[in-house]
Order: C-alpha cells, then structure tokens, then sequence
C-alpha cells in the first residue's frame, strides 16, 4: 500500500470511529433519543389506553425538532439529520401515554400524539397492492441497508408497528376511514412475505418480522417482538383478519422457540443476522429485552418468556456480567461499524 494510500484509509478511519463516538457520547445525538428511561406497562391491552412500554421520557429528547415540535435524528456524518418513522411514532405513544394517564400535561400530550400520527399518516406510502410502507431513505450501519438513493427506500417492520400502534389509536380518537384503511394497508406489507416485498421472513420453521431486508435472517430481537405488538393490536382491533392472526400465532411461537439462539449465558444477544462474533446487546436493548418478554408473557402466557426475562434480569443485577457485556459490545462495534 502506498503512503498516500495509507493515509486515506487511515483517515477514514479516523472519521469512522469518530463519528461513531459522537453519534453515541453527544447528548442531542440519535442515540440519545433511543437511550432514554424505559419500562413494562400494565395494562388492559384490549383497550388501547397505554402501550406496552413506556415511551413517556421520549418527550424529553433535547435533540433537534422540526417546525411542528416533531423529532429529527441527528446521525452524525453524511447521514445528517433525519426523519425517522419510529421515533416519531415512540415519541407519539408517549405522548398518547401521557394524555390517557391524565393531569396537568395531559392537554399538550394529546396536541403532541396528534402531529405525530398526522405526520404517520401522511408519510405512509402505498403501492399498487395496496400495502403500505413507512419507508427509510438512508443507510443503516452495520446490516448493509442502503436507502440514500430515492429509488432506494428500505421499510422496517419496527416502523411498520409503532404507526400501526398510532393509527389504530388515532382512529380511536378520531374515527375516520382513511385511518383504518392505512393501518390495513401498513399490515398487509408486514405480513407479506420478504419474498414477495414484505416484512415476513420465513427460515427453517420459524416466522419472524424483521426490523429490516436483507441477503439472510436479521431476526432483531426488539424489532421482532415490537413487530408482535404492533401485530397484537391490530388482531384486538381487527378480529376477523385470519392471515394477520396465523402470523401472529407463528411469530409467537417462532420467538419462543428461538429465544435459547439469543442466549449468550451470562447476556442477550441484539440478533441472529451476526457470527463471529456475535453481537451482544447493549444495556438498554438487554433491559429492553427484559421488559419486552415480561409483556410477552402477559399477552400469551408462554412460560419460556418469564424463563428467560428472569433468567437476563440476574444478569443486568451482575455487576461482572454487565461490564464484561459491555467490553464485549464496544469492541463489536469498532469492528463492525
């Protein structure tokens, strides 16, 4: 390698691991929104009243807003800052918390759900089958989601969820048939096989909704049992949907059967897409997989997913498993990223 050669790689990156420490240490960062307080709700899941985890401090996210007070992403790099589906609908679902729990700021709360699922609403594109996609226009590190081209746009069945979860609870408001018509059409793209341009990946016997397509199973952990939820409610408000509800039926089961894959023994792992090593999940995706199968277990009463909220919560109260998850997370990110 030549000198000059060596010295733009070497640049490069400089600027990768830069970028990567900025996204992840400066407080109005991406990151920043992600990592906020979070915890199980309970609650009549039936009556769409709350949501199944507590996005309520999303309010409080310092990072840049747009001229309505919605939240943009900073990425950092030539990503910039950015719309992204499910922030706007997590930061919705915490304002539709706060409203439905009442009290002082409950007033400001319902203005906020409502822009956010206005904003849902008119960003949800739908194709000639109907089916309605939130799509991504930029790259995603480390799976190879490439969306910086308009003729490019990727879709997430993480995005699919939460506007699906906002919807249905809009229309509850505001009852209007564009509302169920678009939640109708965001879950037939859910379902629909990846095969076919959807959201539904089936491998070996399992059925998983993937937060993002790509060449072979991402099966995000988070992703997929968000992708549940937003599922779950839209069985509870459409009961007479059969496909939606035998793929929710497979997803559920499907996760319960592959949870012993997302076990590291002493930690969880953040998906099945990466090997050698596998990635781990940070500290907030570990308790957020803790939280999420507490609700798991609420909704469907599988034991395995007690089993295993419990089994993860000893190891978030390790001290050593939790720095040694830590190490082990900071270095699969300066190599893969």
């Amino acid at each position: 390698m030549t000198q000059s050669r060596f010295a733009r790689t070497m640049s490069s990156e400089v600027e990768r691991i830069s970028t990567l420490a900025i996204r992840y240490l400066h407080p109005k960062s991406s990151v920043a929104f992600w990592h906020t307080p979070i915890d199980a709700v309970s609650y009549p899941f039936r009556s769409f009243q709350d949501y199944y985890i507590d996005f309520t401090s999303k309010l409080a996210y310092r990072g840049p807003h747009d001229a309505d007070g919605l939240p943009m992403l900073n990425y950092f790099g030539v990503v910039g800052t950015r719309y992204n589906p499910v922030a706007i609908g997590q930061w919705g679902l915490g304002a539709w918390s706060t409203y439905r729990r009442g009290g002082s700021a409950s007033s400001e709360a319902r203005n906020k759900f409502s822009r956010a699922a206005a904003w849902l609403s008119r960003n949800l594109e739908v194709d000639s089958n109907g089916r309605g996609y939130w799509f991504y226009r930029f790259s995603a590190d480390g799976y190879g989601l490439n969306g910086t081209a308009e003729t490019e746009p990727w879709a997430s069945g993480l995005a699919q969820s939460v506007g699906i979860s906002m919807l249905i609870r809009q229309h509850l408001e505001d009852p209007k048939a564009k509302y169920r018509d678009q939640v109708r059409a965001a879950v037939k793209s859910m379902i629909a096989d990846v095969s076919d341009g959807g959201l539904c990946r089936r491998f070996d016997d399992y059925v998983v909704i993937e937060e993002g397509v790509v060449d072979r199973p991402q099966a995000i952990l988070d992703g997929a049992m968000f992708a549940i939820f937003g599922l779950n409610d839209y069985c509870l408000f459409e009961e007479r949907d059969d496909e939606a509800a035998e793929v929710l039926r497979f997803t559920v089961d499907s996760i319960a059967k592959l949870l012993p894959s997302y076990d590291l023994s002493s930690w969880s792992r953040a998906d099945l897409y990466n090997d050698n090593p596998p990635m781990p999940a940070s500290w907030f995706y570990h308790e957020l997989h803790i939280h999420q199968l507490r609700i798991m277990y609420a909704l469907f009463g599988v034991p395995v997913f007690l089993k295993y909220a419990i089994r993860w919560q000893r190891n978030m109260d390790s001290v050593i498993d939790k720095y040694s998850a830590l190490v082990r997370k900071a270095s699969f990110k300066l190599r893969r990223y």
